[in-house]
């Protein structure tokens, strides 16, 4: 899937399909067994005066009731990423009392700290009372929002945006993928690998978004971030010592042999080459270098060179 603003895209399992028009600002899929993955861009407000002129009236004329409350919501001082999901997420379902109750945090995927930007991949708990609070439950999937009462898992992705003293507001990117317990347990490896999948594209985000950085640089450094959180995650989950993913690339320049490789698409790697099973989206290679054995590499399918790059760099497409 791409975004209508060709913000992003990400990689979707059959079946899924977007309730909304996806952009950069707020993106709303829901899957085949009760998920929903939300994706957007948010802007928190410190005073909630200044929220309230901001939103009347125009914003109240062109937003869906529950988005308009949703959005009413968002006052808060600048938070982290994990504060984003235990403090501003449970406030955004209606508070103390609102549809989110016993939220605990299961696992944290920490990112580096690049250009002022903060970015978590957050895995955790909690149980989902969407009759408290209409507007939140508007976010879930039909299938669970008919529920009264329902024990969720989640898988969140958070990244805060620089914040200078003196702003009236912050922002906070998100990408939230949500599924009653026993159905996210038993897909959570699928769910690792859309994570995988997602990449900001440096074009659209920066007709989007203000920033001095260098935005091919920065979406650089979120997908690669990205990746090597959600990697983990999916590693934890049942790879064996093997990781989920040697490299991004087929193989370094240094390593060609001479005259390439031209062996194609093949059923196994040469003699020494240790079995790695690529996840869901990506593409697996068997690459020759002349400094050890052959070696599997695995690229996301929507990154994957065209066959003739990765001869040049004796790789092969491979089948499991």
């Amino acid at each position: 899937m791409v975004a209508h603003d060709v913000t992003y895209r990400v990689a979707l399992p059959a079946g899924w399909r977007p309730v909304v028009q996806p952009t950069l600002e707020y993106g709303l899929v829901f899957g085949t067994q009760g998920e929903s993955f939300a994706i957007g861009l948010a802007d928190v407000y410190l005073d909630p005066r200044m929220l309230r002129s901001i939103l009347e009236p125009g914003y109240r004329a062109i937003l869906p009731p529950a988005q308009f409350t949703l959005k009413s919501r968002m006052v808060a001082p600048p938070m982290g990423p994990l504060e984003v999901v235990t403090r501003l997420l449970p406030q955004l379902a209606g508070g103390p009392r609102g549809a989110i109750q016993n939220l605990r945090v299961l696992r944290t995927f920490p990112g580096p700290e690049e250009f002022g930007f903060r970015q978590m991949l957050i895995v955790y708990q909690y149980t989902f009372l969407p009759q408290r609070d209409p507007a939140f439950a508007s976010q879930a999937h039909p299938a669970v929002r008919a529920r009264a009462q329902e024990p969720m898992q989640g898988a969140a992705y958070i990244v805060t945006f620089p914040y200078l003293p003196g702003q009236f507001s912050w922002q906070f990117g998100y990408r939230i993928l949500s599924a009653s317990q026993n159905v996210f347990q038993r897909n959570a490896r699928t769910y690792a690998q859309i994570f995988q999948t997602f990449k900001v594209i440096p074009e659209g985000l920066k007709a989007k978004i203000k920033s001095n950085e260098d935005m091919a640089k920065l979406c650089a450094s979120m997908n690669q971030a990205t990746q090597q959180m959600a990697q983990n995650w999916w590693s934890e989950l049942g790879a064996g010592g093997e990781p989920a993913v040697a490299d991004s690339q087929p193989a370094a320049a240094g390593s060609r042999p001479a005259g390439g490789d031209s062996r194609g698409r093949q059923a196994s790697c040469g003699v020494g080459a240790t079995y790695r099973s690529c996840p869901l989206y990506w593409w697996k290679y068997c690459c020759h270098d002349q400094r050890g054995p052959d070696h599997y590499v695995c690229i996301p399918a929507s990154q994957a060179p065209p066959q003739e790059s990765a001869t040049q760099y004796g790789c092969g497409r491979v089948s499991d």
